[in-house]
């Protein structure tokens, strides 16, 4: 008997921290599922972002090129030149 309520108190322990996490907090997993959604979120959010800062900062042979993905093989600030000679800004 005590043993049976020793596994089932720890099984209701166990399920308190990972869901339930008490009165005010959530549990642990309720956090991990919270993070996990956020990061996601915010890396649909930064995508095109960073896509497009990384393509105004490679010459055209780097865009051209299939096998430069991220990182351009040298910077190349011309680009942002012409864009604010030709807005006159």
């Amino acid at each position: 008997m005590i043993e049976t309520r020793r596994r089932f108190n720890l099984k209701d322990k166990t399920k308190k921290i990972m869901i339930d996490g008490g009165t005010k907090e959530n549990g642990l997993f309720m956090k991990l599922v919270v993070y996990a959604l956020l990061v996601g979120i915010g890396f649909v959010y930064m995508y095109p972002i960073l896509f497009m800062l990384s393509n105004a900062l490679m010459p055209m042979d780097d865009l051209i090129n299939p096998a430069v993905g991220w990182l351009p093989t040298e910077l190349y600030l011309e680009n942002f030149r012409r864009a604010l000679r030709v807005l006159n800004y």
